[in-house]
């Protein structure tokens, strides 16, 4: 298990620097695209269209990083009424289905990653499939991360019942 806890936290902190990395960015291309706007009266006609498709990105990669700190919005009226036990094995059976919904989103899409790298942005040319990668990129993260909190759960499960 130290494995995949070791790869976990490297894939988490890659995940925080390409966050940070992507909130520069779009942080600054913001900035210039207003400022040229206002000063020259020239709008940047790509920007908008990079940040966006940057802030999706972020969102993805912002949100697996969310769920493996277990700050995702969560409904905990029922675990929070069960014994220590029981709301831990009701947390695997959580993290058992979102595990599926993550493995359902990569296997739809998959066609569409195929289908999208035939099309292109209309003002960067940019091949739309290295956008719909995020959302496969993202649901791998989250993967990784459920299988390491499931996991560890478990092995708390097991040890609290000794």
């Amino acid at each position: 298990m130290r494995w995949l806890n070791g790869l976990a936290d490297l894939a988490y902190k890659v995940s925080g620097l390409a966050v940070t990395i992507l909130l520069g960015v779009v942080a600054l291309l913001v900035f210039l695209q207003v400022s040229v706007r206002f000063v020259l009266d020239i709008p940047i006609t790509w920007s908008t269209e990079l940040t966006t498709y940057l802030m999706i990105w972020m969102v993805f990669l912002g949100a697996s990083m969310g769920l493996r700190d277990g700050e995702l919005i969560a409904l905990t009226t029922l675990s929070d009424r069960l014994p220590k036990r029981g709301a831990a094995i009701v947390a695997v059976l959580i993290d058992v289905l979102v595990f599926g919904f993550l493995a359902t989103c990569l296997f739809y899409n998959s066609p569409i990653l195929k289908m999208s790298m035939k099309q292109f942005s209309p003002v960067l040319g940019l091949r739309m499939g290295w956008v719909a990668l995020s959302l496969t990129i993202a649901c791998l993260l989250m993967i990784l991360y459920l299988v390491e909190s499931i996991a560890r759960r478990i092995a708390e499960i097991r040890r609290n019942a000794a």
